[in-house]
């Protein structure tokens, strides 16, 4: 059996390693991989969501986006998540529904609301409460970062 001879500090970086482990990776978490609440999980999806753009710049293009992405927020699970963020989401499905049916009662034309003042306030004025409610949605993120201790961005 051989025996090499070795100075006691040319193991000391080996040791250290091995007793630190890999320090940059430590205790680091992948935000957008493992979210650290439900309440974190259930934000990024609505963001996703939101963030979508439509396929073109037509009132049919713009209201079959509404449609998938209000069908979309109502599916989301809601086990576990902030109460406050869920009544908001529910608020904003609400005003976006409005939307929905004011843009189906003109049947997705906008010649049809330029012909009628009326459904063309209607209309505009349920396109405000749906701004308002993505409004609120929005500035509710403040409050949830200082919540939750932060993970809270907005896209749309």
């Amino acid at each position: 059996m051989v025996m090499y001879r070795t100075r006691w500090w040319a193991w000391l970086p080996v040791c250290v390693f091995l007793s630190c482990g890999c320090l940059p990776f430590r205790g680091e978490i992948d935000s957008a991989a493992a979210p650290p609440t439900a309440t974190h999980a259930y934000w990024r999806e609505v963001n996703q969501i939101l963030s979508q753009k439509p396929a073109g710049n037509d009132m049919k293009s713009m209201v079959q986006l509404l449609e998938t992405q209000v069908a979309s927020l109502r599916e989301l699970p809601t086990e576990g998540v902030d109460g406050e963020l869920v009544t908001a989401v529910q608020q904003l499905i609400q005003a976006e529904e409005e939307v929905l049916w004011q843009a189906n009662t003109v049947d997705r034309n906008p010649e049809f609301l330029r012909q009628s003042r009326q459904l063309s306030e209607l209309y505009a004025d349920a396109n405000r409460q749906a701004a308002q409610a993505k409004k609120k949605l929005k500035e509710l993120r403040s409050v949830l970062n200082k919540r939750y201790g932060g993970g809270f961005g907005a896209d749309w």
